[in-house]
């Protein structure tokens, strides 16, 4: 993983220094020209197809769970397992994040299912109404104080929740609702726990159990240090491309090399310290054929080159409210804190794009049902 750290005083026009040698070697394999919107710059999303927004209070934002799993009208999944979480108990669809299995490895948390007849009947989603009249998704953990019930999810202490927009493997033509290569992705007014660590991420399809590395992390916030830091990070199997970029030992800070794992290029944002951590903010990421950018309430603060093995990989949408491993443990509810998210923008690139769209590919974005070309050039 290669980490780059800015100076305490933020400057928008350079997020972190890369010597422009070992940038060009990076860019110079890209066919497509340099992204009008740099950093510091407003996000410019001219020429890009729009698909319809999801808000939440109609049918692209309902939860695929068990009872509704034949409908085609759904974007999201949580994390119950298709085929059950633990041997022999196919019928409890509840999971654990990435435990070996079912252990403590690497989470305090069990995920439950939306309303699924979990072993507990918890609901960690709900859909709330904000005073402007607008729909967000929540997600409020639960702490388990009762022996009896940490029992019942393999003695984790806290239940939380999961979604992404992979859909269940039911056989040919039922592989996922939303997956694409070249996009952006807009979350619009966002609430951050100061506590638990939430993410905004990307996994490619053909990935989903663990093979490679390759993801996009819109924002993490590690080691409860929201609104201090949050961190905006690229993993990728390109061993060029991090090489490229981690050149210029000067700035490469091998101490952070554990902070947002593996073959990973990272900014700790630091941007937003002393502002109010309850604060709504849009958090937007852009994977472009030539550069891929992060932007928050719609100004660009980073800016990569797009690593060769984002192209030919379709990425699912993760929304995550886990808890850090590396506090302490939480002692009651009052420890926790819930993950909130309104509308969700999607926009794909005109003739460079592959989408898959609830379960029906359709190439660039185009065929879409409600999907919008946006005038102007394509930025990239």
């Amino acid at each position: 993983m290669v980490i780059f750290q800015e100076d305490a005083k933020l400057s928008l026009q350079s997020p972190f220094l890369i010597s422009a040698a070992a940038v060009s070697v990076i860019l110079a394999q890209a066919t497509a020209t340099t992204a009008s919107a740099a950093v510091g710059d407003k996000l410019d999303l001219s020429g890009l197809i729009q698909l319809p927004t999801e808000n939440w209070s109609s049918f692209e934002a309902e939860l695929y769970t068990p009872r509704n799993s034949r409908s085609d009208k759904l974007m999201w999944r949580s994390s119950w397992a298709a085929a059950g979480d633990q041997p022999g108990q196919a019928t409890l669809n509840q999971s654990v994040m990435s435990a070996r299995p079912y252990g403590h490895s690497n989470a305090s948390v069990a995920n439950d299912g939306p309303t699924a007849e979990t072993a507990l009947h918890y609901n960690p989603f709900s859909v709330v109404t904000r005073p402007d009249g607008s729909k967000a998704l929540r997600i409020t953990p639960k702490y388990l104080s009762n022996p009896a019930d940490r029992a019942k999810v393999w003695g984790y202490p806290i239940l939380s929740g999961e979604i992404s927009t992979a859909g269940k493997n039911d056989g040919p033509g039922r592989l996922e609702f939303y997956a694409s290569n070249y996009s952006v992705t807009i979350y619009r007014g966002v609430r951050l726990p100061t506590a638990m660590w939430a993410a905004l991420w990307k996994i490619p399809r053909a990935d989903y159990g663990h093979r490679g590395v390759t993801e996009p992390d819109l924002v993490e916030t590690l080691q409860a240090a929201w609104p201090r830091v949050a961190w905006l990070s690229l993993h990728s199997d390109d061993a060029t491309w991090r090489a490229a970029i981690a050149s210029d030992p000067q700035h490469y800070d091998p101490s952070l090399t554990g902070a947002a794992g593996p073959k990973n290029v990272s900014l700790r944002y630091r941007g937003l310290d002393h502002t109010d951590p309850h604060a709504l903010h849009d958090w937007a990421l852009v994977v472009g054929p030539c550069l891929t950018q992060w932007a928050i309430d719609g100004v660009v603060v980073l800016e990569l080159p797009t690593p060769n093995d984002i192209g030919p990989k379709l990425f699912h949408d993760i929304i995550d409210l886990d808890y850090p491993s590396n506090i302490r443990q939480p002692t009651s509810q009052a420890d926790l804190d819930y993950l909130e998210i309104g509308a969700i923008e999607r926009y794909t690139y005109p003739g460079l794009s592959r989408v898959t769209w609830r379960q029906k590919d359709v190439g660039d974005g185009g065929g879409v049902a409600g999907a919008k070309r946006l005038p102007g050039k394509n930025f990239q």
